[in-house]
């Protein structure tokens, strides 16, 4: 049950283009942290994982959206999102997308304090850098911008420069300078915090995203078993076939959904509704016969949100 609740969580992250992006950035990652060792004066594996949690938040805030979306132009300023007085007020609410939002800059705050040794430089520049993601949803159609975002990004970052804080400054008051060997140890029980942090994340995200979105699908499905109570194939086939009967069909659901059609020649209908929850598809599949009404909830790569059409069989 868990292997497979894993296993769908995993193809649907693949199947959001979550790793085309995150991978590429991984890899420059790597490559370029001896360079900004050298340049920071700390640990390969320190500057590799700091860089590596900036390239997380780039992937899982702009990126996999650039390569999803199709509309991607420049369509003008609108900072109602930060202006609006309204929008603050549930600034504070916590959800699991919320929570996400912080632990997602929690790493970043932690390996940056850690390999600069300047935690108000790094906080502002974390801070500063959900904003500019932020300005940027708000500025094209990557994504869309949200005070809670900015607020719960920031929270996040406060905290993973207070942990680090933490460790690098224990000894640092009544302590001599440290050797270099010192210095290093120092950096490895860091770096042992940070992973920590990090299994703590993904830990939160296999289990809890997968569920969140599992509960999202059943609410779909009861959703629209109650919209469509008592329809049948016949009842379906009747407003397909008058000019604004789509648009009525349209209206009862609970959402748009990605296709309503003939299953072949079977003379039964289906159509198919989408949820997503922070990069994870759920659909649920309606089924009309002559005599009943049956749902069926899909996920995994069988599951595309903007699909215009049913799968080819």
């Amino acid at each position: 049950m868990i292997a497979q609740s894993a296993e769908r969580v995993v193809s649907q992250f693949v199947d959001a283009g979550v790793l085309l992006v995150l991978v590429p950035l991984l890899v420059a990652a790597l490559l370029l942290g001896p360079f900004a060792a050298r340049w920071w004066g700390t640990t390969t594996l320190i500057a590799t994982a700091a860089l590596g949690s900036l390239a997380g938040i780039v992937a899982f805030t702009l990126g996999v959206r650039a390569i999803t979306e199709d509309r991607r132009e420049f369509v003008g300023s609108d900072f109602s999102w930060l202006t609006d007085s309204s929008v603050w007020r549930s600034a504070f609410d916590l959800d699991p997308s919320w929570l996400l939002n912080v632990l997602l800059f929690v790493p970043a705050g932690m390996f940056l304090t850690v390999a600069l040794r300047r935690p108000v430089i790094v906080f502002v520049g974390l801070a500063s850098m959900s904003f500019a993601i932020e300005t940027v949803q708000s500025l094209t159609r990557l994504g869309t911008a949200d005070v809670r975002d900015l607020v719960a990004n920031t929270i996040g970052a406060a905290v993973g420069v207070v942990l680090a804080s933490v460790i690098v400054r224990r000894q640092a008051d009544d302590a001599p300078p440290l050797t270099e060997a010192e210095q290093r140890s120092l950096d490895s029980r860091a770096t042992l915090a940070a992973i920590v942090v990090i299994a703590v994340v993904g830990g939160v995200t296999w289990f809890g995203v997968g569920a969140v979105a599992d509960l999202r699908q059943d609410r779909l499905a009861d959703d629209l078993t109650a919209a469509f109570d008592g329809t049948t194939a016949a009842d379906i086939a009747t407003e397909l076939g008058s000019d604004a009967g789509f648009d009525r069909l349209v209206q009862r659901g609970p959402s748009r959904p990605d296709y309503i059609g003939e299953v072949g020649d079977t003379g039964m209908y289906e159509g198919r509704w989408s949820t997503e929850f922070v990069g994870l598809h759920r659909c649920v599949t309606v089924r009309w016969s002559d005599d009943e009404l049956t749902t069926h909830e899909t996920s995994g790569r069988t599951c595309r949100r903007f699909q215009e059409g049913p799968p080819s069989s």
